[in-house]
């Protein structure tokens, strides 16, 4: 992170010097070592957090602080679901809702669709790796996988790569036939259609919609090579699709959740213009680190949670709810005492439900696609830079 705003730095300098000389020199040096200050500074705002999950076991004797407040739902984590159920729940004014998130709010910083991948390695990323792997990540230490999983106010919203992708009409379908019901694409469809506020320059009208939560948008980086490459593939006949249309075979616009270029993250949509109900309590930098389940009727009746190095218990009348991602929501139950009780025991966890949580787990396969650099003169007569 401090390299990228270094490099910044250095750019605006030479810009300024070969464009408006200093009068005064010492006052530019001074200036200059300021900035750099002000970086190194900034590089410890976004480092990671050294907490990590396992250090919970030093509160066992901790006291622990009741929360005053009586809530209908708990609902644990922030992200692409947390902040859609959150603002459901609280369009029934009788019904009140604790948002719990061990990660803090995004900034203008992560709404730069170009930092994706530096904000791995900041405090917005949990920092998980996969154990070492037999036939992936080559060019990682130990062949062990880096995991994205978002720890903010929006989940891995706030971390993601932007794209939006629905994917393809059969695999929807063979999950319900597979005795999901409710997952074929025509139940589905309706659903991807209402979260959209597209502002797309080419789509099908059929399948996007104006008005959702999360807005749409090509890439605003128009490159003069992109008419030459579509020309390219229409002598090819490969056809030009809206790839979250009828057909994904082809070739098309890249679709992002993005505004005017800024990333739109699920807060944005979902959670900035409802955190004035009065129904709703937002707690950042909360860590839950246990549900509380009644060892007799099996009942979760609330949740365990850190801030600021103090552990608190909050309770719930009606529902605790976890969107907390594919691997920190089986370790909170597992946490919790809800997993494979011989695994469970090995960790002194009391086993209260034997349940192969977190077995199998495995993630999609991730492939960056492939990039191609041109190194042209002239395109169509028009001088170009290198690109």
């Amino acid at each position: 992170m401090v390299g990228f705003f270094y490099a910044a730095v250095l750019l605006f300098v030479f810009v300024d010097v070969h464009g408006t000389p200093f009068d005064d020199v010492e006052n530019y040096i001074e200036e200059y070592q300021k900035g750099i200050d002000e970086l190194l500074n900034l590089g410890d705002k976004y480092a990671p957090e050294k907490i990590k999950l396992e250090d919970r076991w030093q509160y066992n004797d901790t006291e622990v602080i009741e929360d005053p407040e009586e809530y209908d739902f708990i609902i644990v984590g922030s992200g692409a679901a947390g902040s859609v159920v959150a603002n459901r729940l609280t369009e029934v004014p009788e019904w009140k809702t604790l948002l719990l998130e061990a990660g803090g709010y995004e900034d203008e910083i992560t709404r730069i669709p170009g930092l994706s991948l530096d904000l791995l390695g900041t405090k917005y990323n949990w920092g998980y790796k996969s154990i070492p792997q037999k036939n992936w990540c080559f060019g990682k230490p130990d062949k062990r996988c880096v995991l994205e999983m978002g720890k903010a106010i929006g989940g891995s919203t706030v971390i993601n790569g932007l794209l939006y992708t629905r994917g393809n009409a059969k695999d929807y379908d063979k999950w319900a036939d597979l005795g999901n019901k409710g997952w074929c694409f025509d139940d589905v469809f309706p659903y991807f259609k209402k979260v959209e506020d597209a502002h797309l320059k080419t789509y099908d009208t059929k399948f996007h919609r104006y008005g959702g939560k999360i807005h749409l948008e090509n890439s605003r980086e128009e490159l003069p090579l992109t008419e030459t490459i579509l020309e390219a593939a229409f002598e090819l006949h490969i056809p030009f699709v809206d790839y979250n249309g009828k057909e994904q075979m082809g070739i098309g616009f890249s679709q992002g959740s993005t505004k005017e270029g800024k990333r739109w993250s699920a807060a944005k949509g979902y959670l900035n213009d409802i955190t004035k109900r009065p129904n709703l309590s937002i707690k950042p930098f909360s860590h839950v680190t246990k549900i509380l389940i009644d060892p007799h009727t099996k009942k979760a009746y609330g949740v365990q949670y850190l801030k600021d190095d103090k552990l608190y218990a909050a309770k719930a009348t009606k529902e605790i709810i976890l969107s907390t991602g594919a691997l920190n929501t089986p370790k909170l139950l597992q946490l919790s005492g809800i997993g494979p009780k011989e695994h469970l025991e090995k960790f002194g966890i009391e086993s209260l439900s034997d349940l192969e949580v977190g077995t199998p787990l495995r993630t999609h396969l991730g492939f960056p696609g492939l990039k191609f650099i041109f190194n042209n003169t002239k395109v169509k007569g028009r001088d170009e830079k290198k690109t």
